[in-house]
């Protein structure tokens, strides 16, 4: 796996990623970035396709999705739904209140997808630059600890602390804590 690149220009939330595999972004496959740079904050559904169009009859009143605009976009945006759905509360908590109110999942999906459209939207014409990582191996090799004994404490993989350590993946709630833990640690009594 290839280390992450330093100026991440999305979120690891905008990114779905499967154990052993590389991480599919939306952002390397969505249009070019003039394209995006240039569309309105209306624009970003519709270059994806995931923007709603009336799909109505008699007293029904539905969306479906739209067929234009970059497939491959799409697609890896559903990745990142499905990805959600099944991992992130804030999203599952959103399921469960819209099936309460009667939508189906493909309605559901619809509506997140364009929600997660918005939110890359939003990552590429505002990039924020990734968290520095690069103080956490060396300060940890300092005091005297092994990644065994961070990874107890935290209740996690060794490999886990070792790919943040070195870039490989991130979780920028793990590394603050882990961060804070080692800031709290003292040589002497270890």
């Amino acid at each position: 796996m290839t280390s992450w690149p330093k100026y991440w220009p999305c979120t690891p939330r905008c990114y779905a990623t499967s154990p052993g595999s590389e991480p599919r972004s939306p952002v390397s496959s969505w249009s070019p970035w003039e394209t995006i740079r240039n569309a309105s904050a209306t624009k970003p559904a519709a270059l994806t396709g995931t923007a709603p169009i009336p799909a109505s009859s008699g007293k029904t009143t539905r969306h479906r999705l739209s067929h234009g605009g970059d497939r491959a976009a799409n697609a890896a945006i559903h990745h990142v739904v499905v990805s959600r759905m099944a991992t992130d509360q804030r999203t599952k908590d959103y399921v469960a209140r819209r099936t309460e109110e009667g939508k189906t999942k493909k309605e559901i999906m619809r509506c997140l997808k364009r929600y997660v459209s918005r939110e890359i939207y939003g990552q590429l014409t505002n990039p924020q630059p990734a968290p520095v990582i690069s103080d956490l191996r060396p300060t940890r090799q300092q005091l005297g600890l092994t990644l065994q004994t961070a990874a107890r404490h935290f209740n996690t993989w060794p490999g886990t602390l070792s790919r943040i350590e070195r870039g490989l993946s991130r979780d920028d709630a793990l590394a603050h804590e882990y961060r804070s833990w080692l800031a709290g640690q003292n040589p002497a009594k270890i």
